[in-house]
């Protein structure tokens, strides 16, 4: 290769919704070495994700990744894999790594990797279609340069399931940049409380418990909605604020709606202003039932939000319970309603808690870090081969 010539780089996920791992992507995109990498995302057309690579410079190639018709578009990968002709394509999660790796094996691309936002098929509940897909990563691991994992549980469970042999298996945590500023102040939190209140049509000294997660099984968000009438009991002044779209949005809408609860509950979707959310909540909440790394978790960090999540792996690796928030037992209604009311009535170790958070995390869990280390991996599987 001549040294000055760039690297040729795709990073491949399947929908361009701001999930965690089109959000990682895109962090990815904006803050790698331009002058070393040459960087492009392939994603389906359209959708935020390819509005904010726009804004930032980033190159888009649109093809839609299908689940059910994989074949489809491991032909379009493998064509535009051999015109463009890459030195890595990097794929992530199921779908796009299914597809994705074996039109590069195929198409001759010399370096291949993955990277596992959370290994979600071990948590199908057909067994059937679970074990197919572990055998199916087993097969694609082969033609896998490496296996990225978001956090140390996964790769864990991927030396566990023999998914790939353990040289293969590197782990390159989830980042967040860390700016020096100043932080929220009371009165500015106050003021961005009135305006979504206004939004929303309720009192701005409700408490405002929220989250930020795709509206899908994994996040759990259906035992969220059942611990609000033993929190609404304790808290009569609540709302619960939901920001994410995902395949479940119609039927939890449809729930609240028959709960009547939709004047409490909101569903505010998938937004681009996320940033503008954070401040105003009062208290984070995560119920998922399984996690890679979750980058929301980290976003509320740089808020000094207090946190309520549940107790399982990619929690664990952000939240220390009793110190930098509080964890517990997934899909238990009373164990989280009990866990919000808590922290509303403790409000001083709340305060501590969010504050030790932010600085826990801005240690551990940075950008820059995470670019270093993909950008150091690149460079050493690019000089292999």
């Amino acid at each position: 290769m001549k040294s000055k010539k760039r690297i040729k780089v795709a990073e491949v996920i399947d929908h361009s919704f701001l999930g965690g791992g089109q959000r990682h992507i895109l962090s990815l995109a904006s803050r790698i070495n331009k002058d070393v990498f040459d960087l492009l995302v392939c994603s389906s057309p359209g959708g935020p994700l390819v509005a904010q690579l726009k804004e930032a410079g980033v190159a888009h190639h649109g093809v839609f990744i299908r689940k059910k018709n994989p074949r489809r578009s491991y032909r379009e990968l493998k064509t535009f894999f051999s015109q463009e002709e890459f030195d890595i394509v990097h794929t992530h999660g199921g779908v796009a790594g299914l597809a994705g790796r074996w039109a590069a094996y195929q198409a001759g691309v010399p370096v291949i990797i993955h990277t596992l936002h959370g290994i979600h098929y071990l948590h199908y509940r057909n067994p059937v279609l679970k074990w197919l897909m572990v055998w199916q990563e087993r097969l694609m691991s082969r033609w896998t340069d490496n296996i990225i994992c978001v956090s140390f549980a996964d790769a864990r469970l991927v030396s566990r399931y023999r998914l790939a042999e353990r040289s293969k298996i590197v782990v390159i945590r989830n980042g967040l940049e860390w700016p020096s500023r100043v932080l929220l102040s009371p009165e500015m939190k106050r003021e961005k409380k009135i305006k979504v209140a206004q939004l929303l049509g309720v009192d701005p000294d409700f408490y405002f418990v929220g989250t930020v997660a795709r509206l899908h099984r994994q996040k759990g968000l259906i035992y969220f909605f059942r611990s609000f009438p033993e929190v609404k009991r304790k808290i009569n002044q609540v709302v619960f604020l939901v920001i994410g779209g995902g395949p479940l949005e119609r039927k939890f809408s449809r729930y609240l709606r028959q709960k009547r609860w939709e004047k409490r509950i909101f569903l505010l979707g998938e937004r681009r202003d996320v940033a503008d959310f954070y401040p105003v909540f009062d208290l984070f909440v995560l119920p998922s039932l399984w996690e890679g790394l979750p980058l929301a978790l980290l976003e509320a960090a740089q808020w000094e939000l207090p946190v309520v999540a549940t107790d399982i792996d990619g929690c664990r690796e952000v939240i220390t319970s009793g110190k930098t928030g509080l964890l517990v037992a997934p899909g238990k209604v009373k164990a989280l309603a009990e866990a919000i009311i808590w922290v509303r009535e403790h409000p001083a170790e709340a305060q501590l808690w969010g504050q030790a958070l932010a600085h826990e995390v801005s240690q551990r869990f940075t950008l820059r870090e995470m670019v270093t280390q993909l950008e150091e991996l690149y460079l050493s599987l690019v000089r292999k081969n």
